[in-house]
């Protein structure tokens, strides 16, 4: 029977794929958009962290640490500092949010997206309709179990008019996240740190924490029946690109 734990473990890769095949796509875009505005590496990798909080949604500085849990503090705070520098964000009483500038390269950045999944799967919208309906059941029961990394960038942010394909690559982003959160939760647990994770290597403690992360990421998928699960898979899988 294929479980909410296997279901997790079978799509990660899935969704992997699916987003760097988009992010590939809009490299060069976002490179584009970067240079204009100023950003330095780290500030662009602040702005494009915040850029589902279209159009004036805030965020804590926790959230932001929490999907930049890799990075040093010094190093997050330069990139803050930078977006907040060059205007693309703005600090406010409680927190983070897109200034003018950021949200207008946040939308253009939007439409890049748009665009590049469109070409990806020109000829499949409805099958892309059919997976989409099933990870956005996905994604809304991930609600109730989310880390603070999904809750930094979910909702997407998603205008009217936008394709199907932007709509779905937007919700994958998203589980995409709630399973980083559960791998760090699952290193975390186990007494890793950021530097001391990503220094093991294959063997027995990885593989335990590789299994945490599927139990801890498995819950939103239980919100789909078995054939539902195999439906999802399939249906991502099945997407080129």
């Amino acid at each position: 029977m294929l479980s909410p734990v296997r279901a997790a473990t079978l799509v990660a890769p899935i969704i992997d794929r699916l987003r760097f095949a988009i992010s590939n796509k809009i490299r060069a875009t976002t490179a584009s958009l970067a240079s204009e505005a100023g950003l330095t590496e780290t500030g662009t990798r602040t702005w494009t962290m915040l850029r589902n909080t279209l159009p004036d949604r805030e965020v804590t500085l926790d959230h932001i640490r929490a999907v930049q849990r890799y990075q040093p503090e010094e190093r997050l705070q330069a990139g803050l500092a930078d977006a907040v520098g060059a205007g693309i964000v703005e600090q406010t009483a409680t927190g983070y949010r897109l200034a003018a500038g950021g949200q207008k390269l946040a939308t253009m950045l939007l439409e890049a997206t748009d665009a590049a999944a469109q070409e990806l799967w020109p000829t499949q919208p409805d099958r892309v309709a059919e997976v989409s309906a099933l990870a956005g059941r996905v994604m809304e029961a991930a609600q109730a179990t989310a880390g603070p990394g999904y809750l930094m960038t979910a909702p997407p942010y998603l205008p009217a008019g936008v394709s199907p394909q932007l709509v779905l690559i937007e919700q994958v982003t998203a589980l995409r996240w709630y399973r980083f959160d559960a791998h760090v939760g699952a290193w975390e647990a186990a007494g890793f740190t950021p530097e001391t994770i990503r220094a093991t290597t294959d063997g027995p403690e990885r593989d335990a924490i590789e299994a945490e992360t599927n139990r801890r990421g498995a819950p939103p998928y239980a919100a789909l029946d078995v054939e539902e699960r195999l439906e999802l898979i399939a249906g991502l899988g099945a997407l080129t690109g």
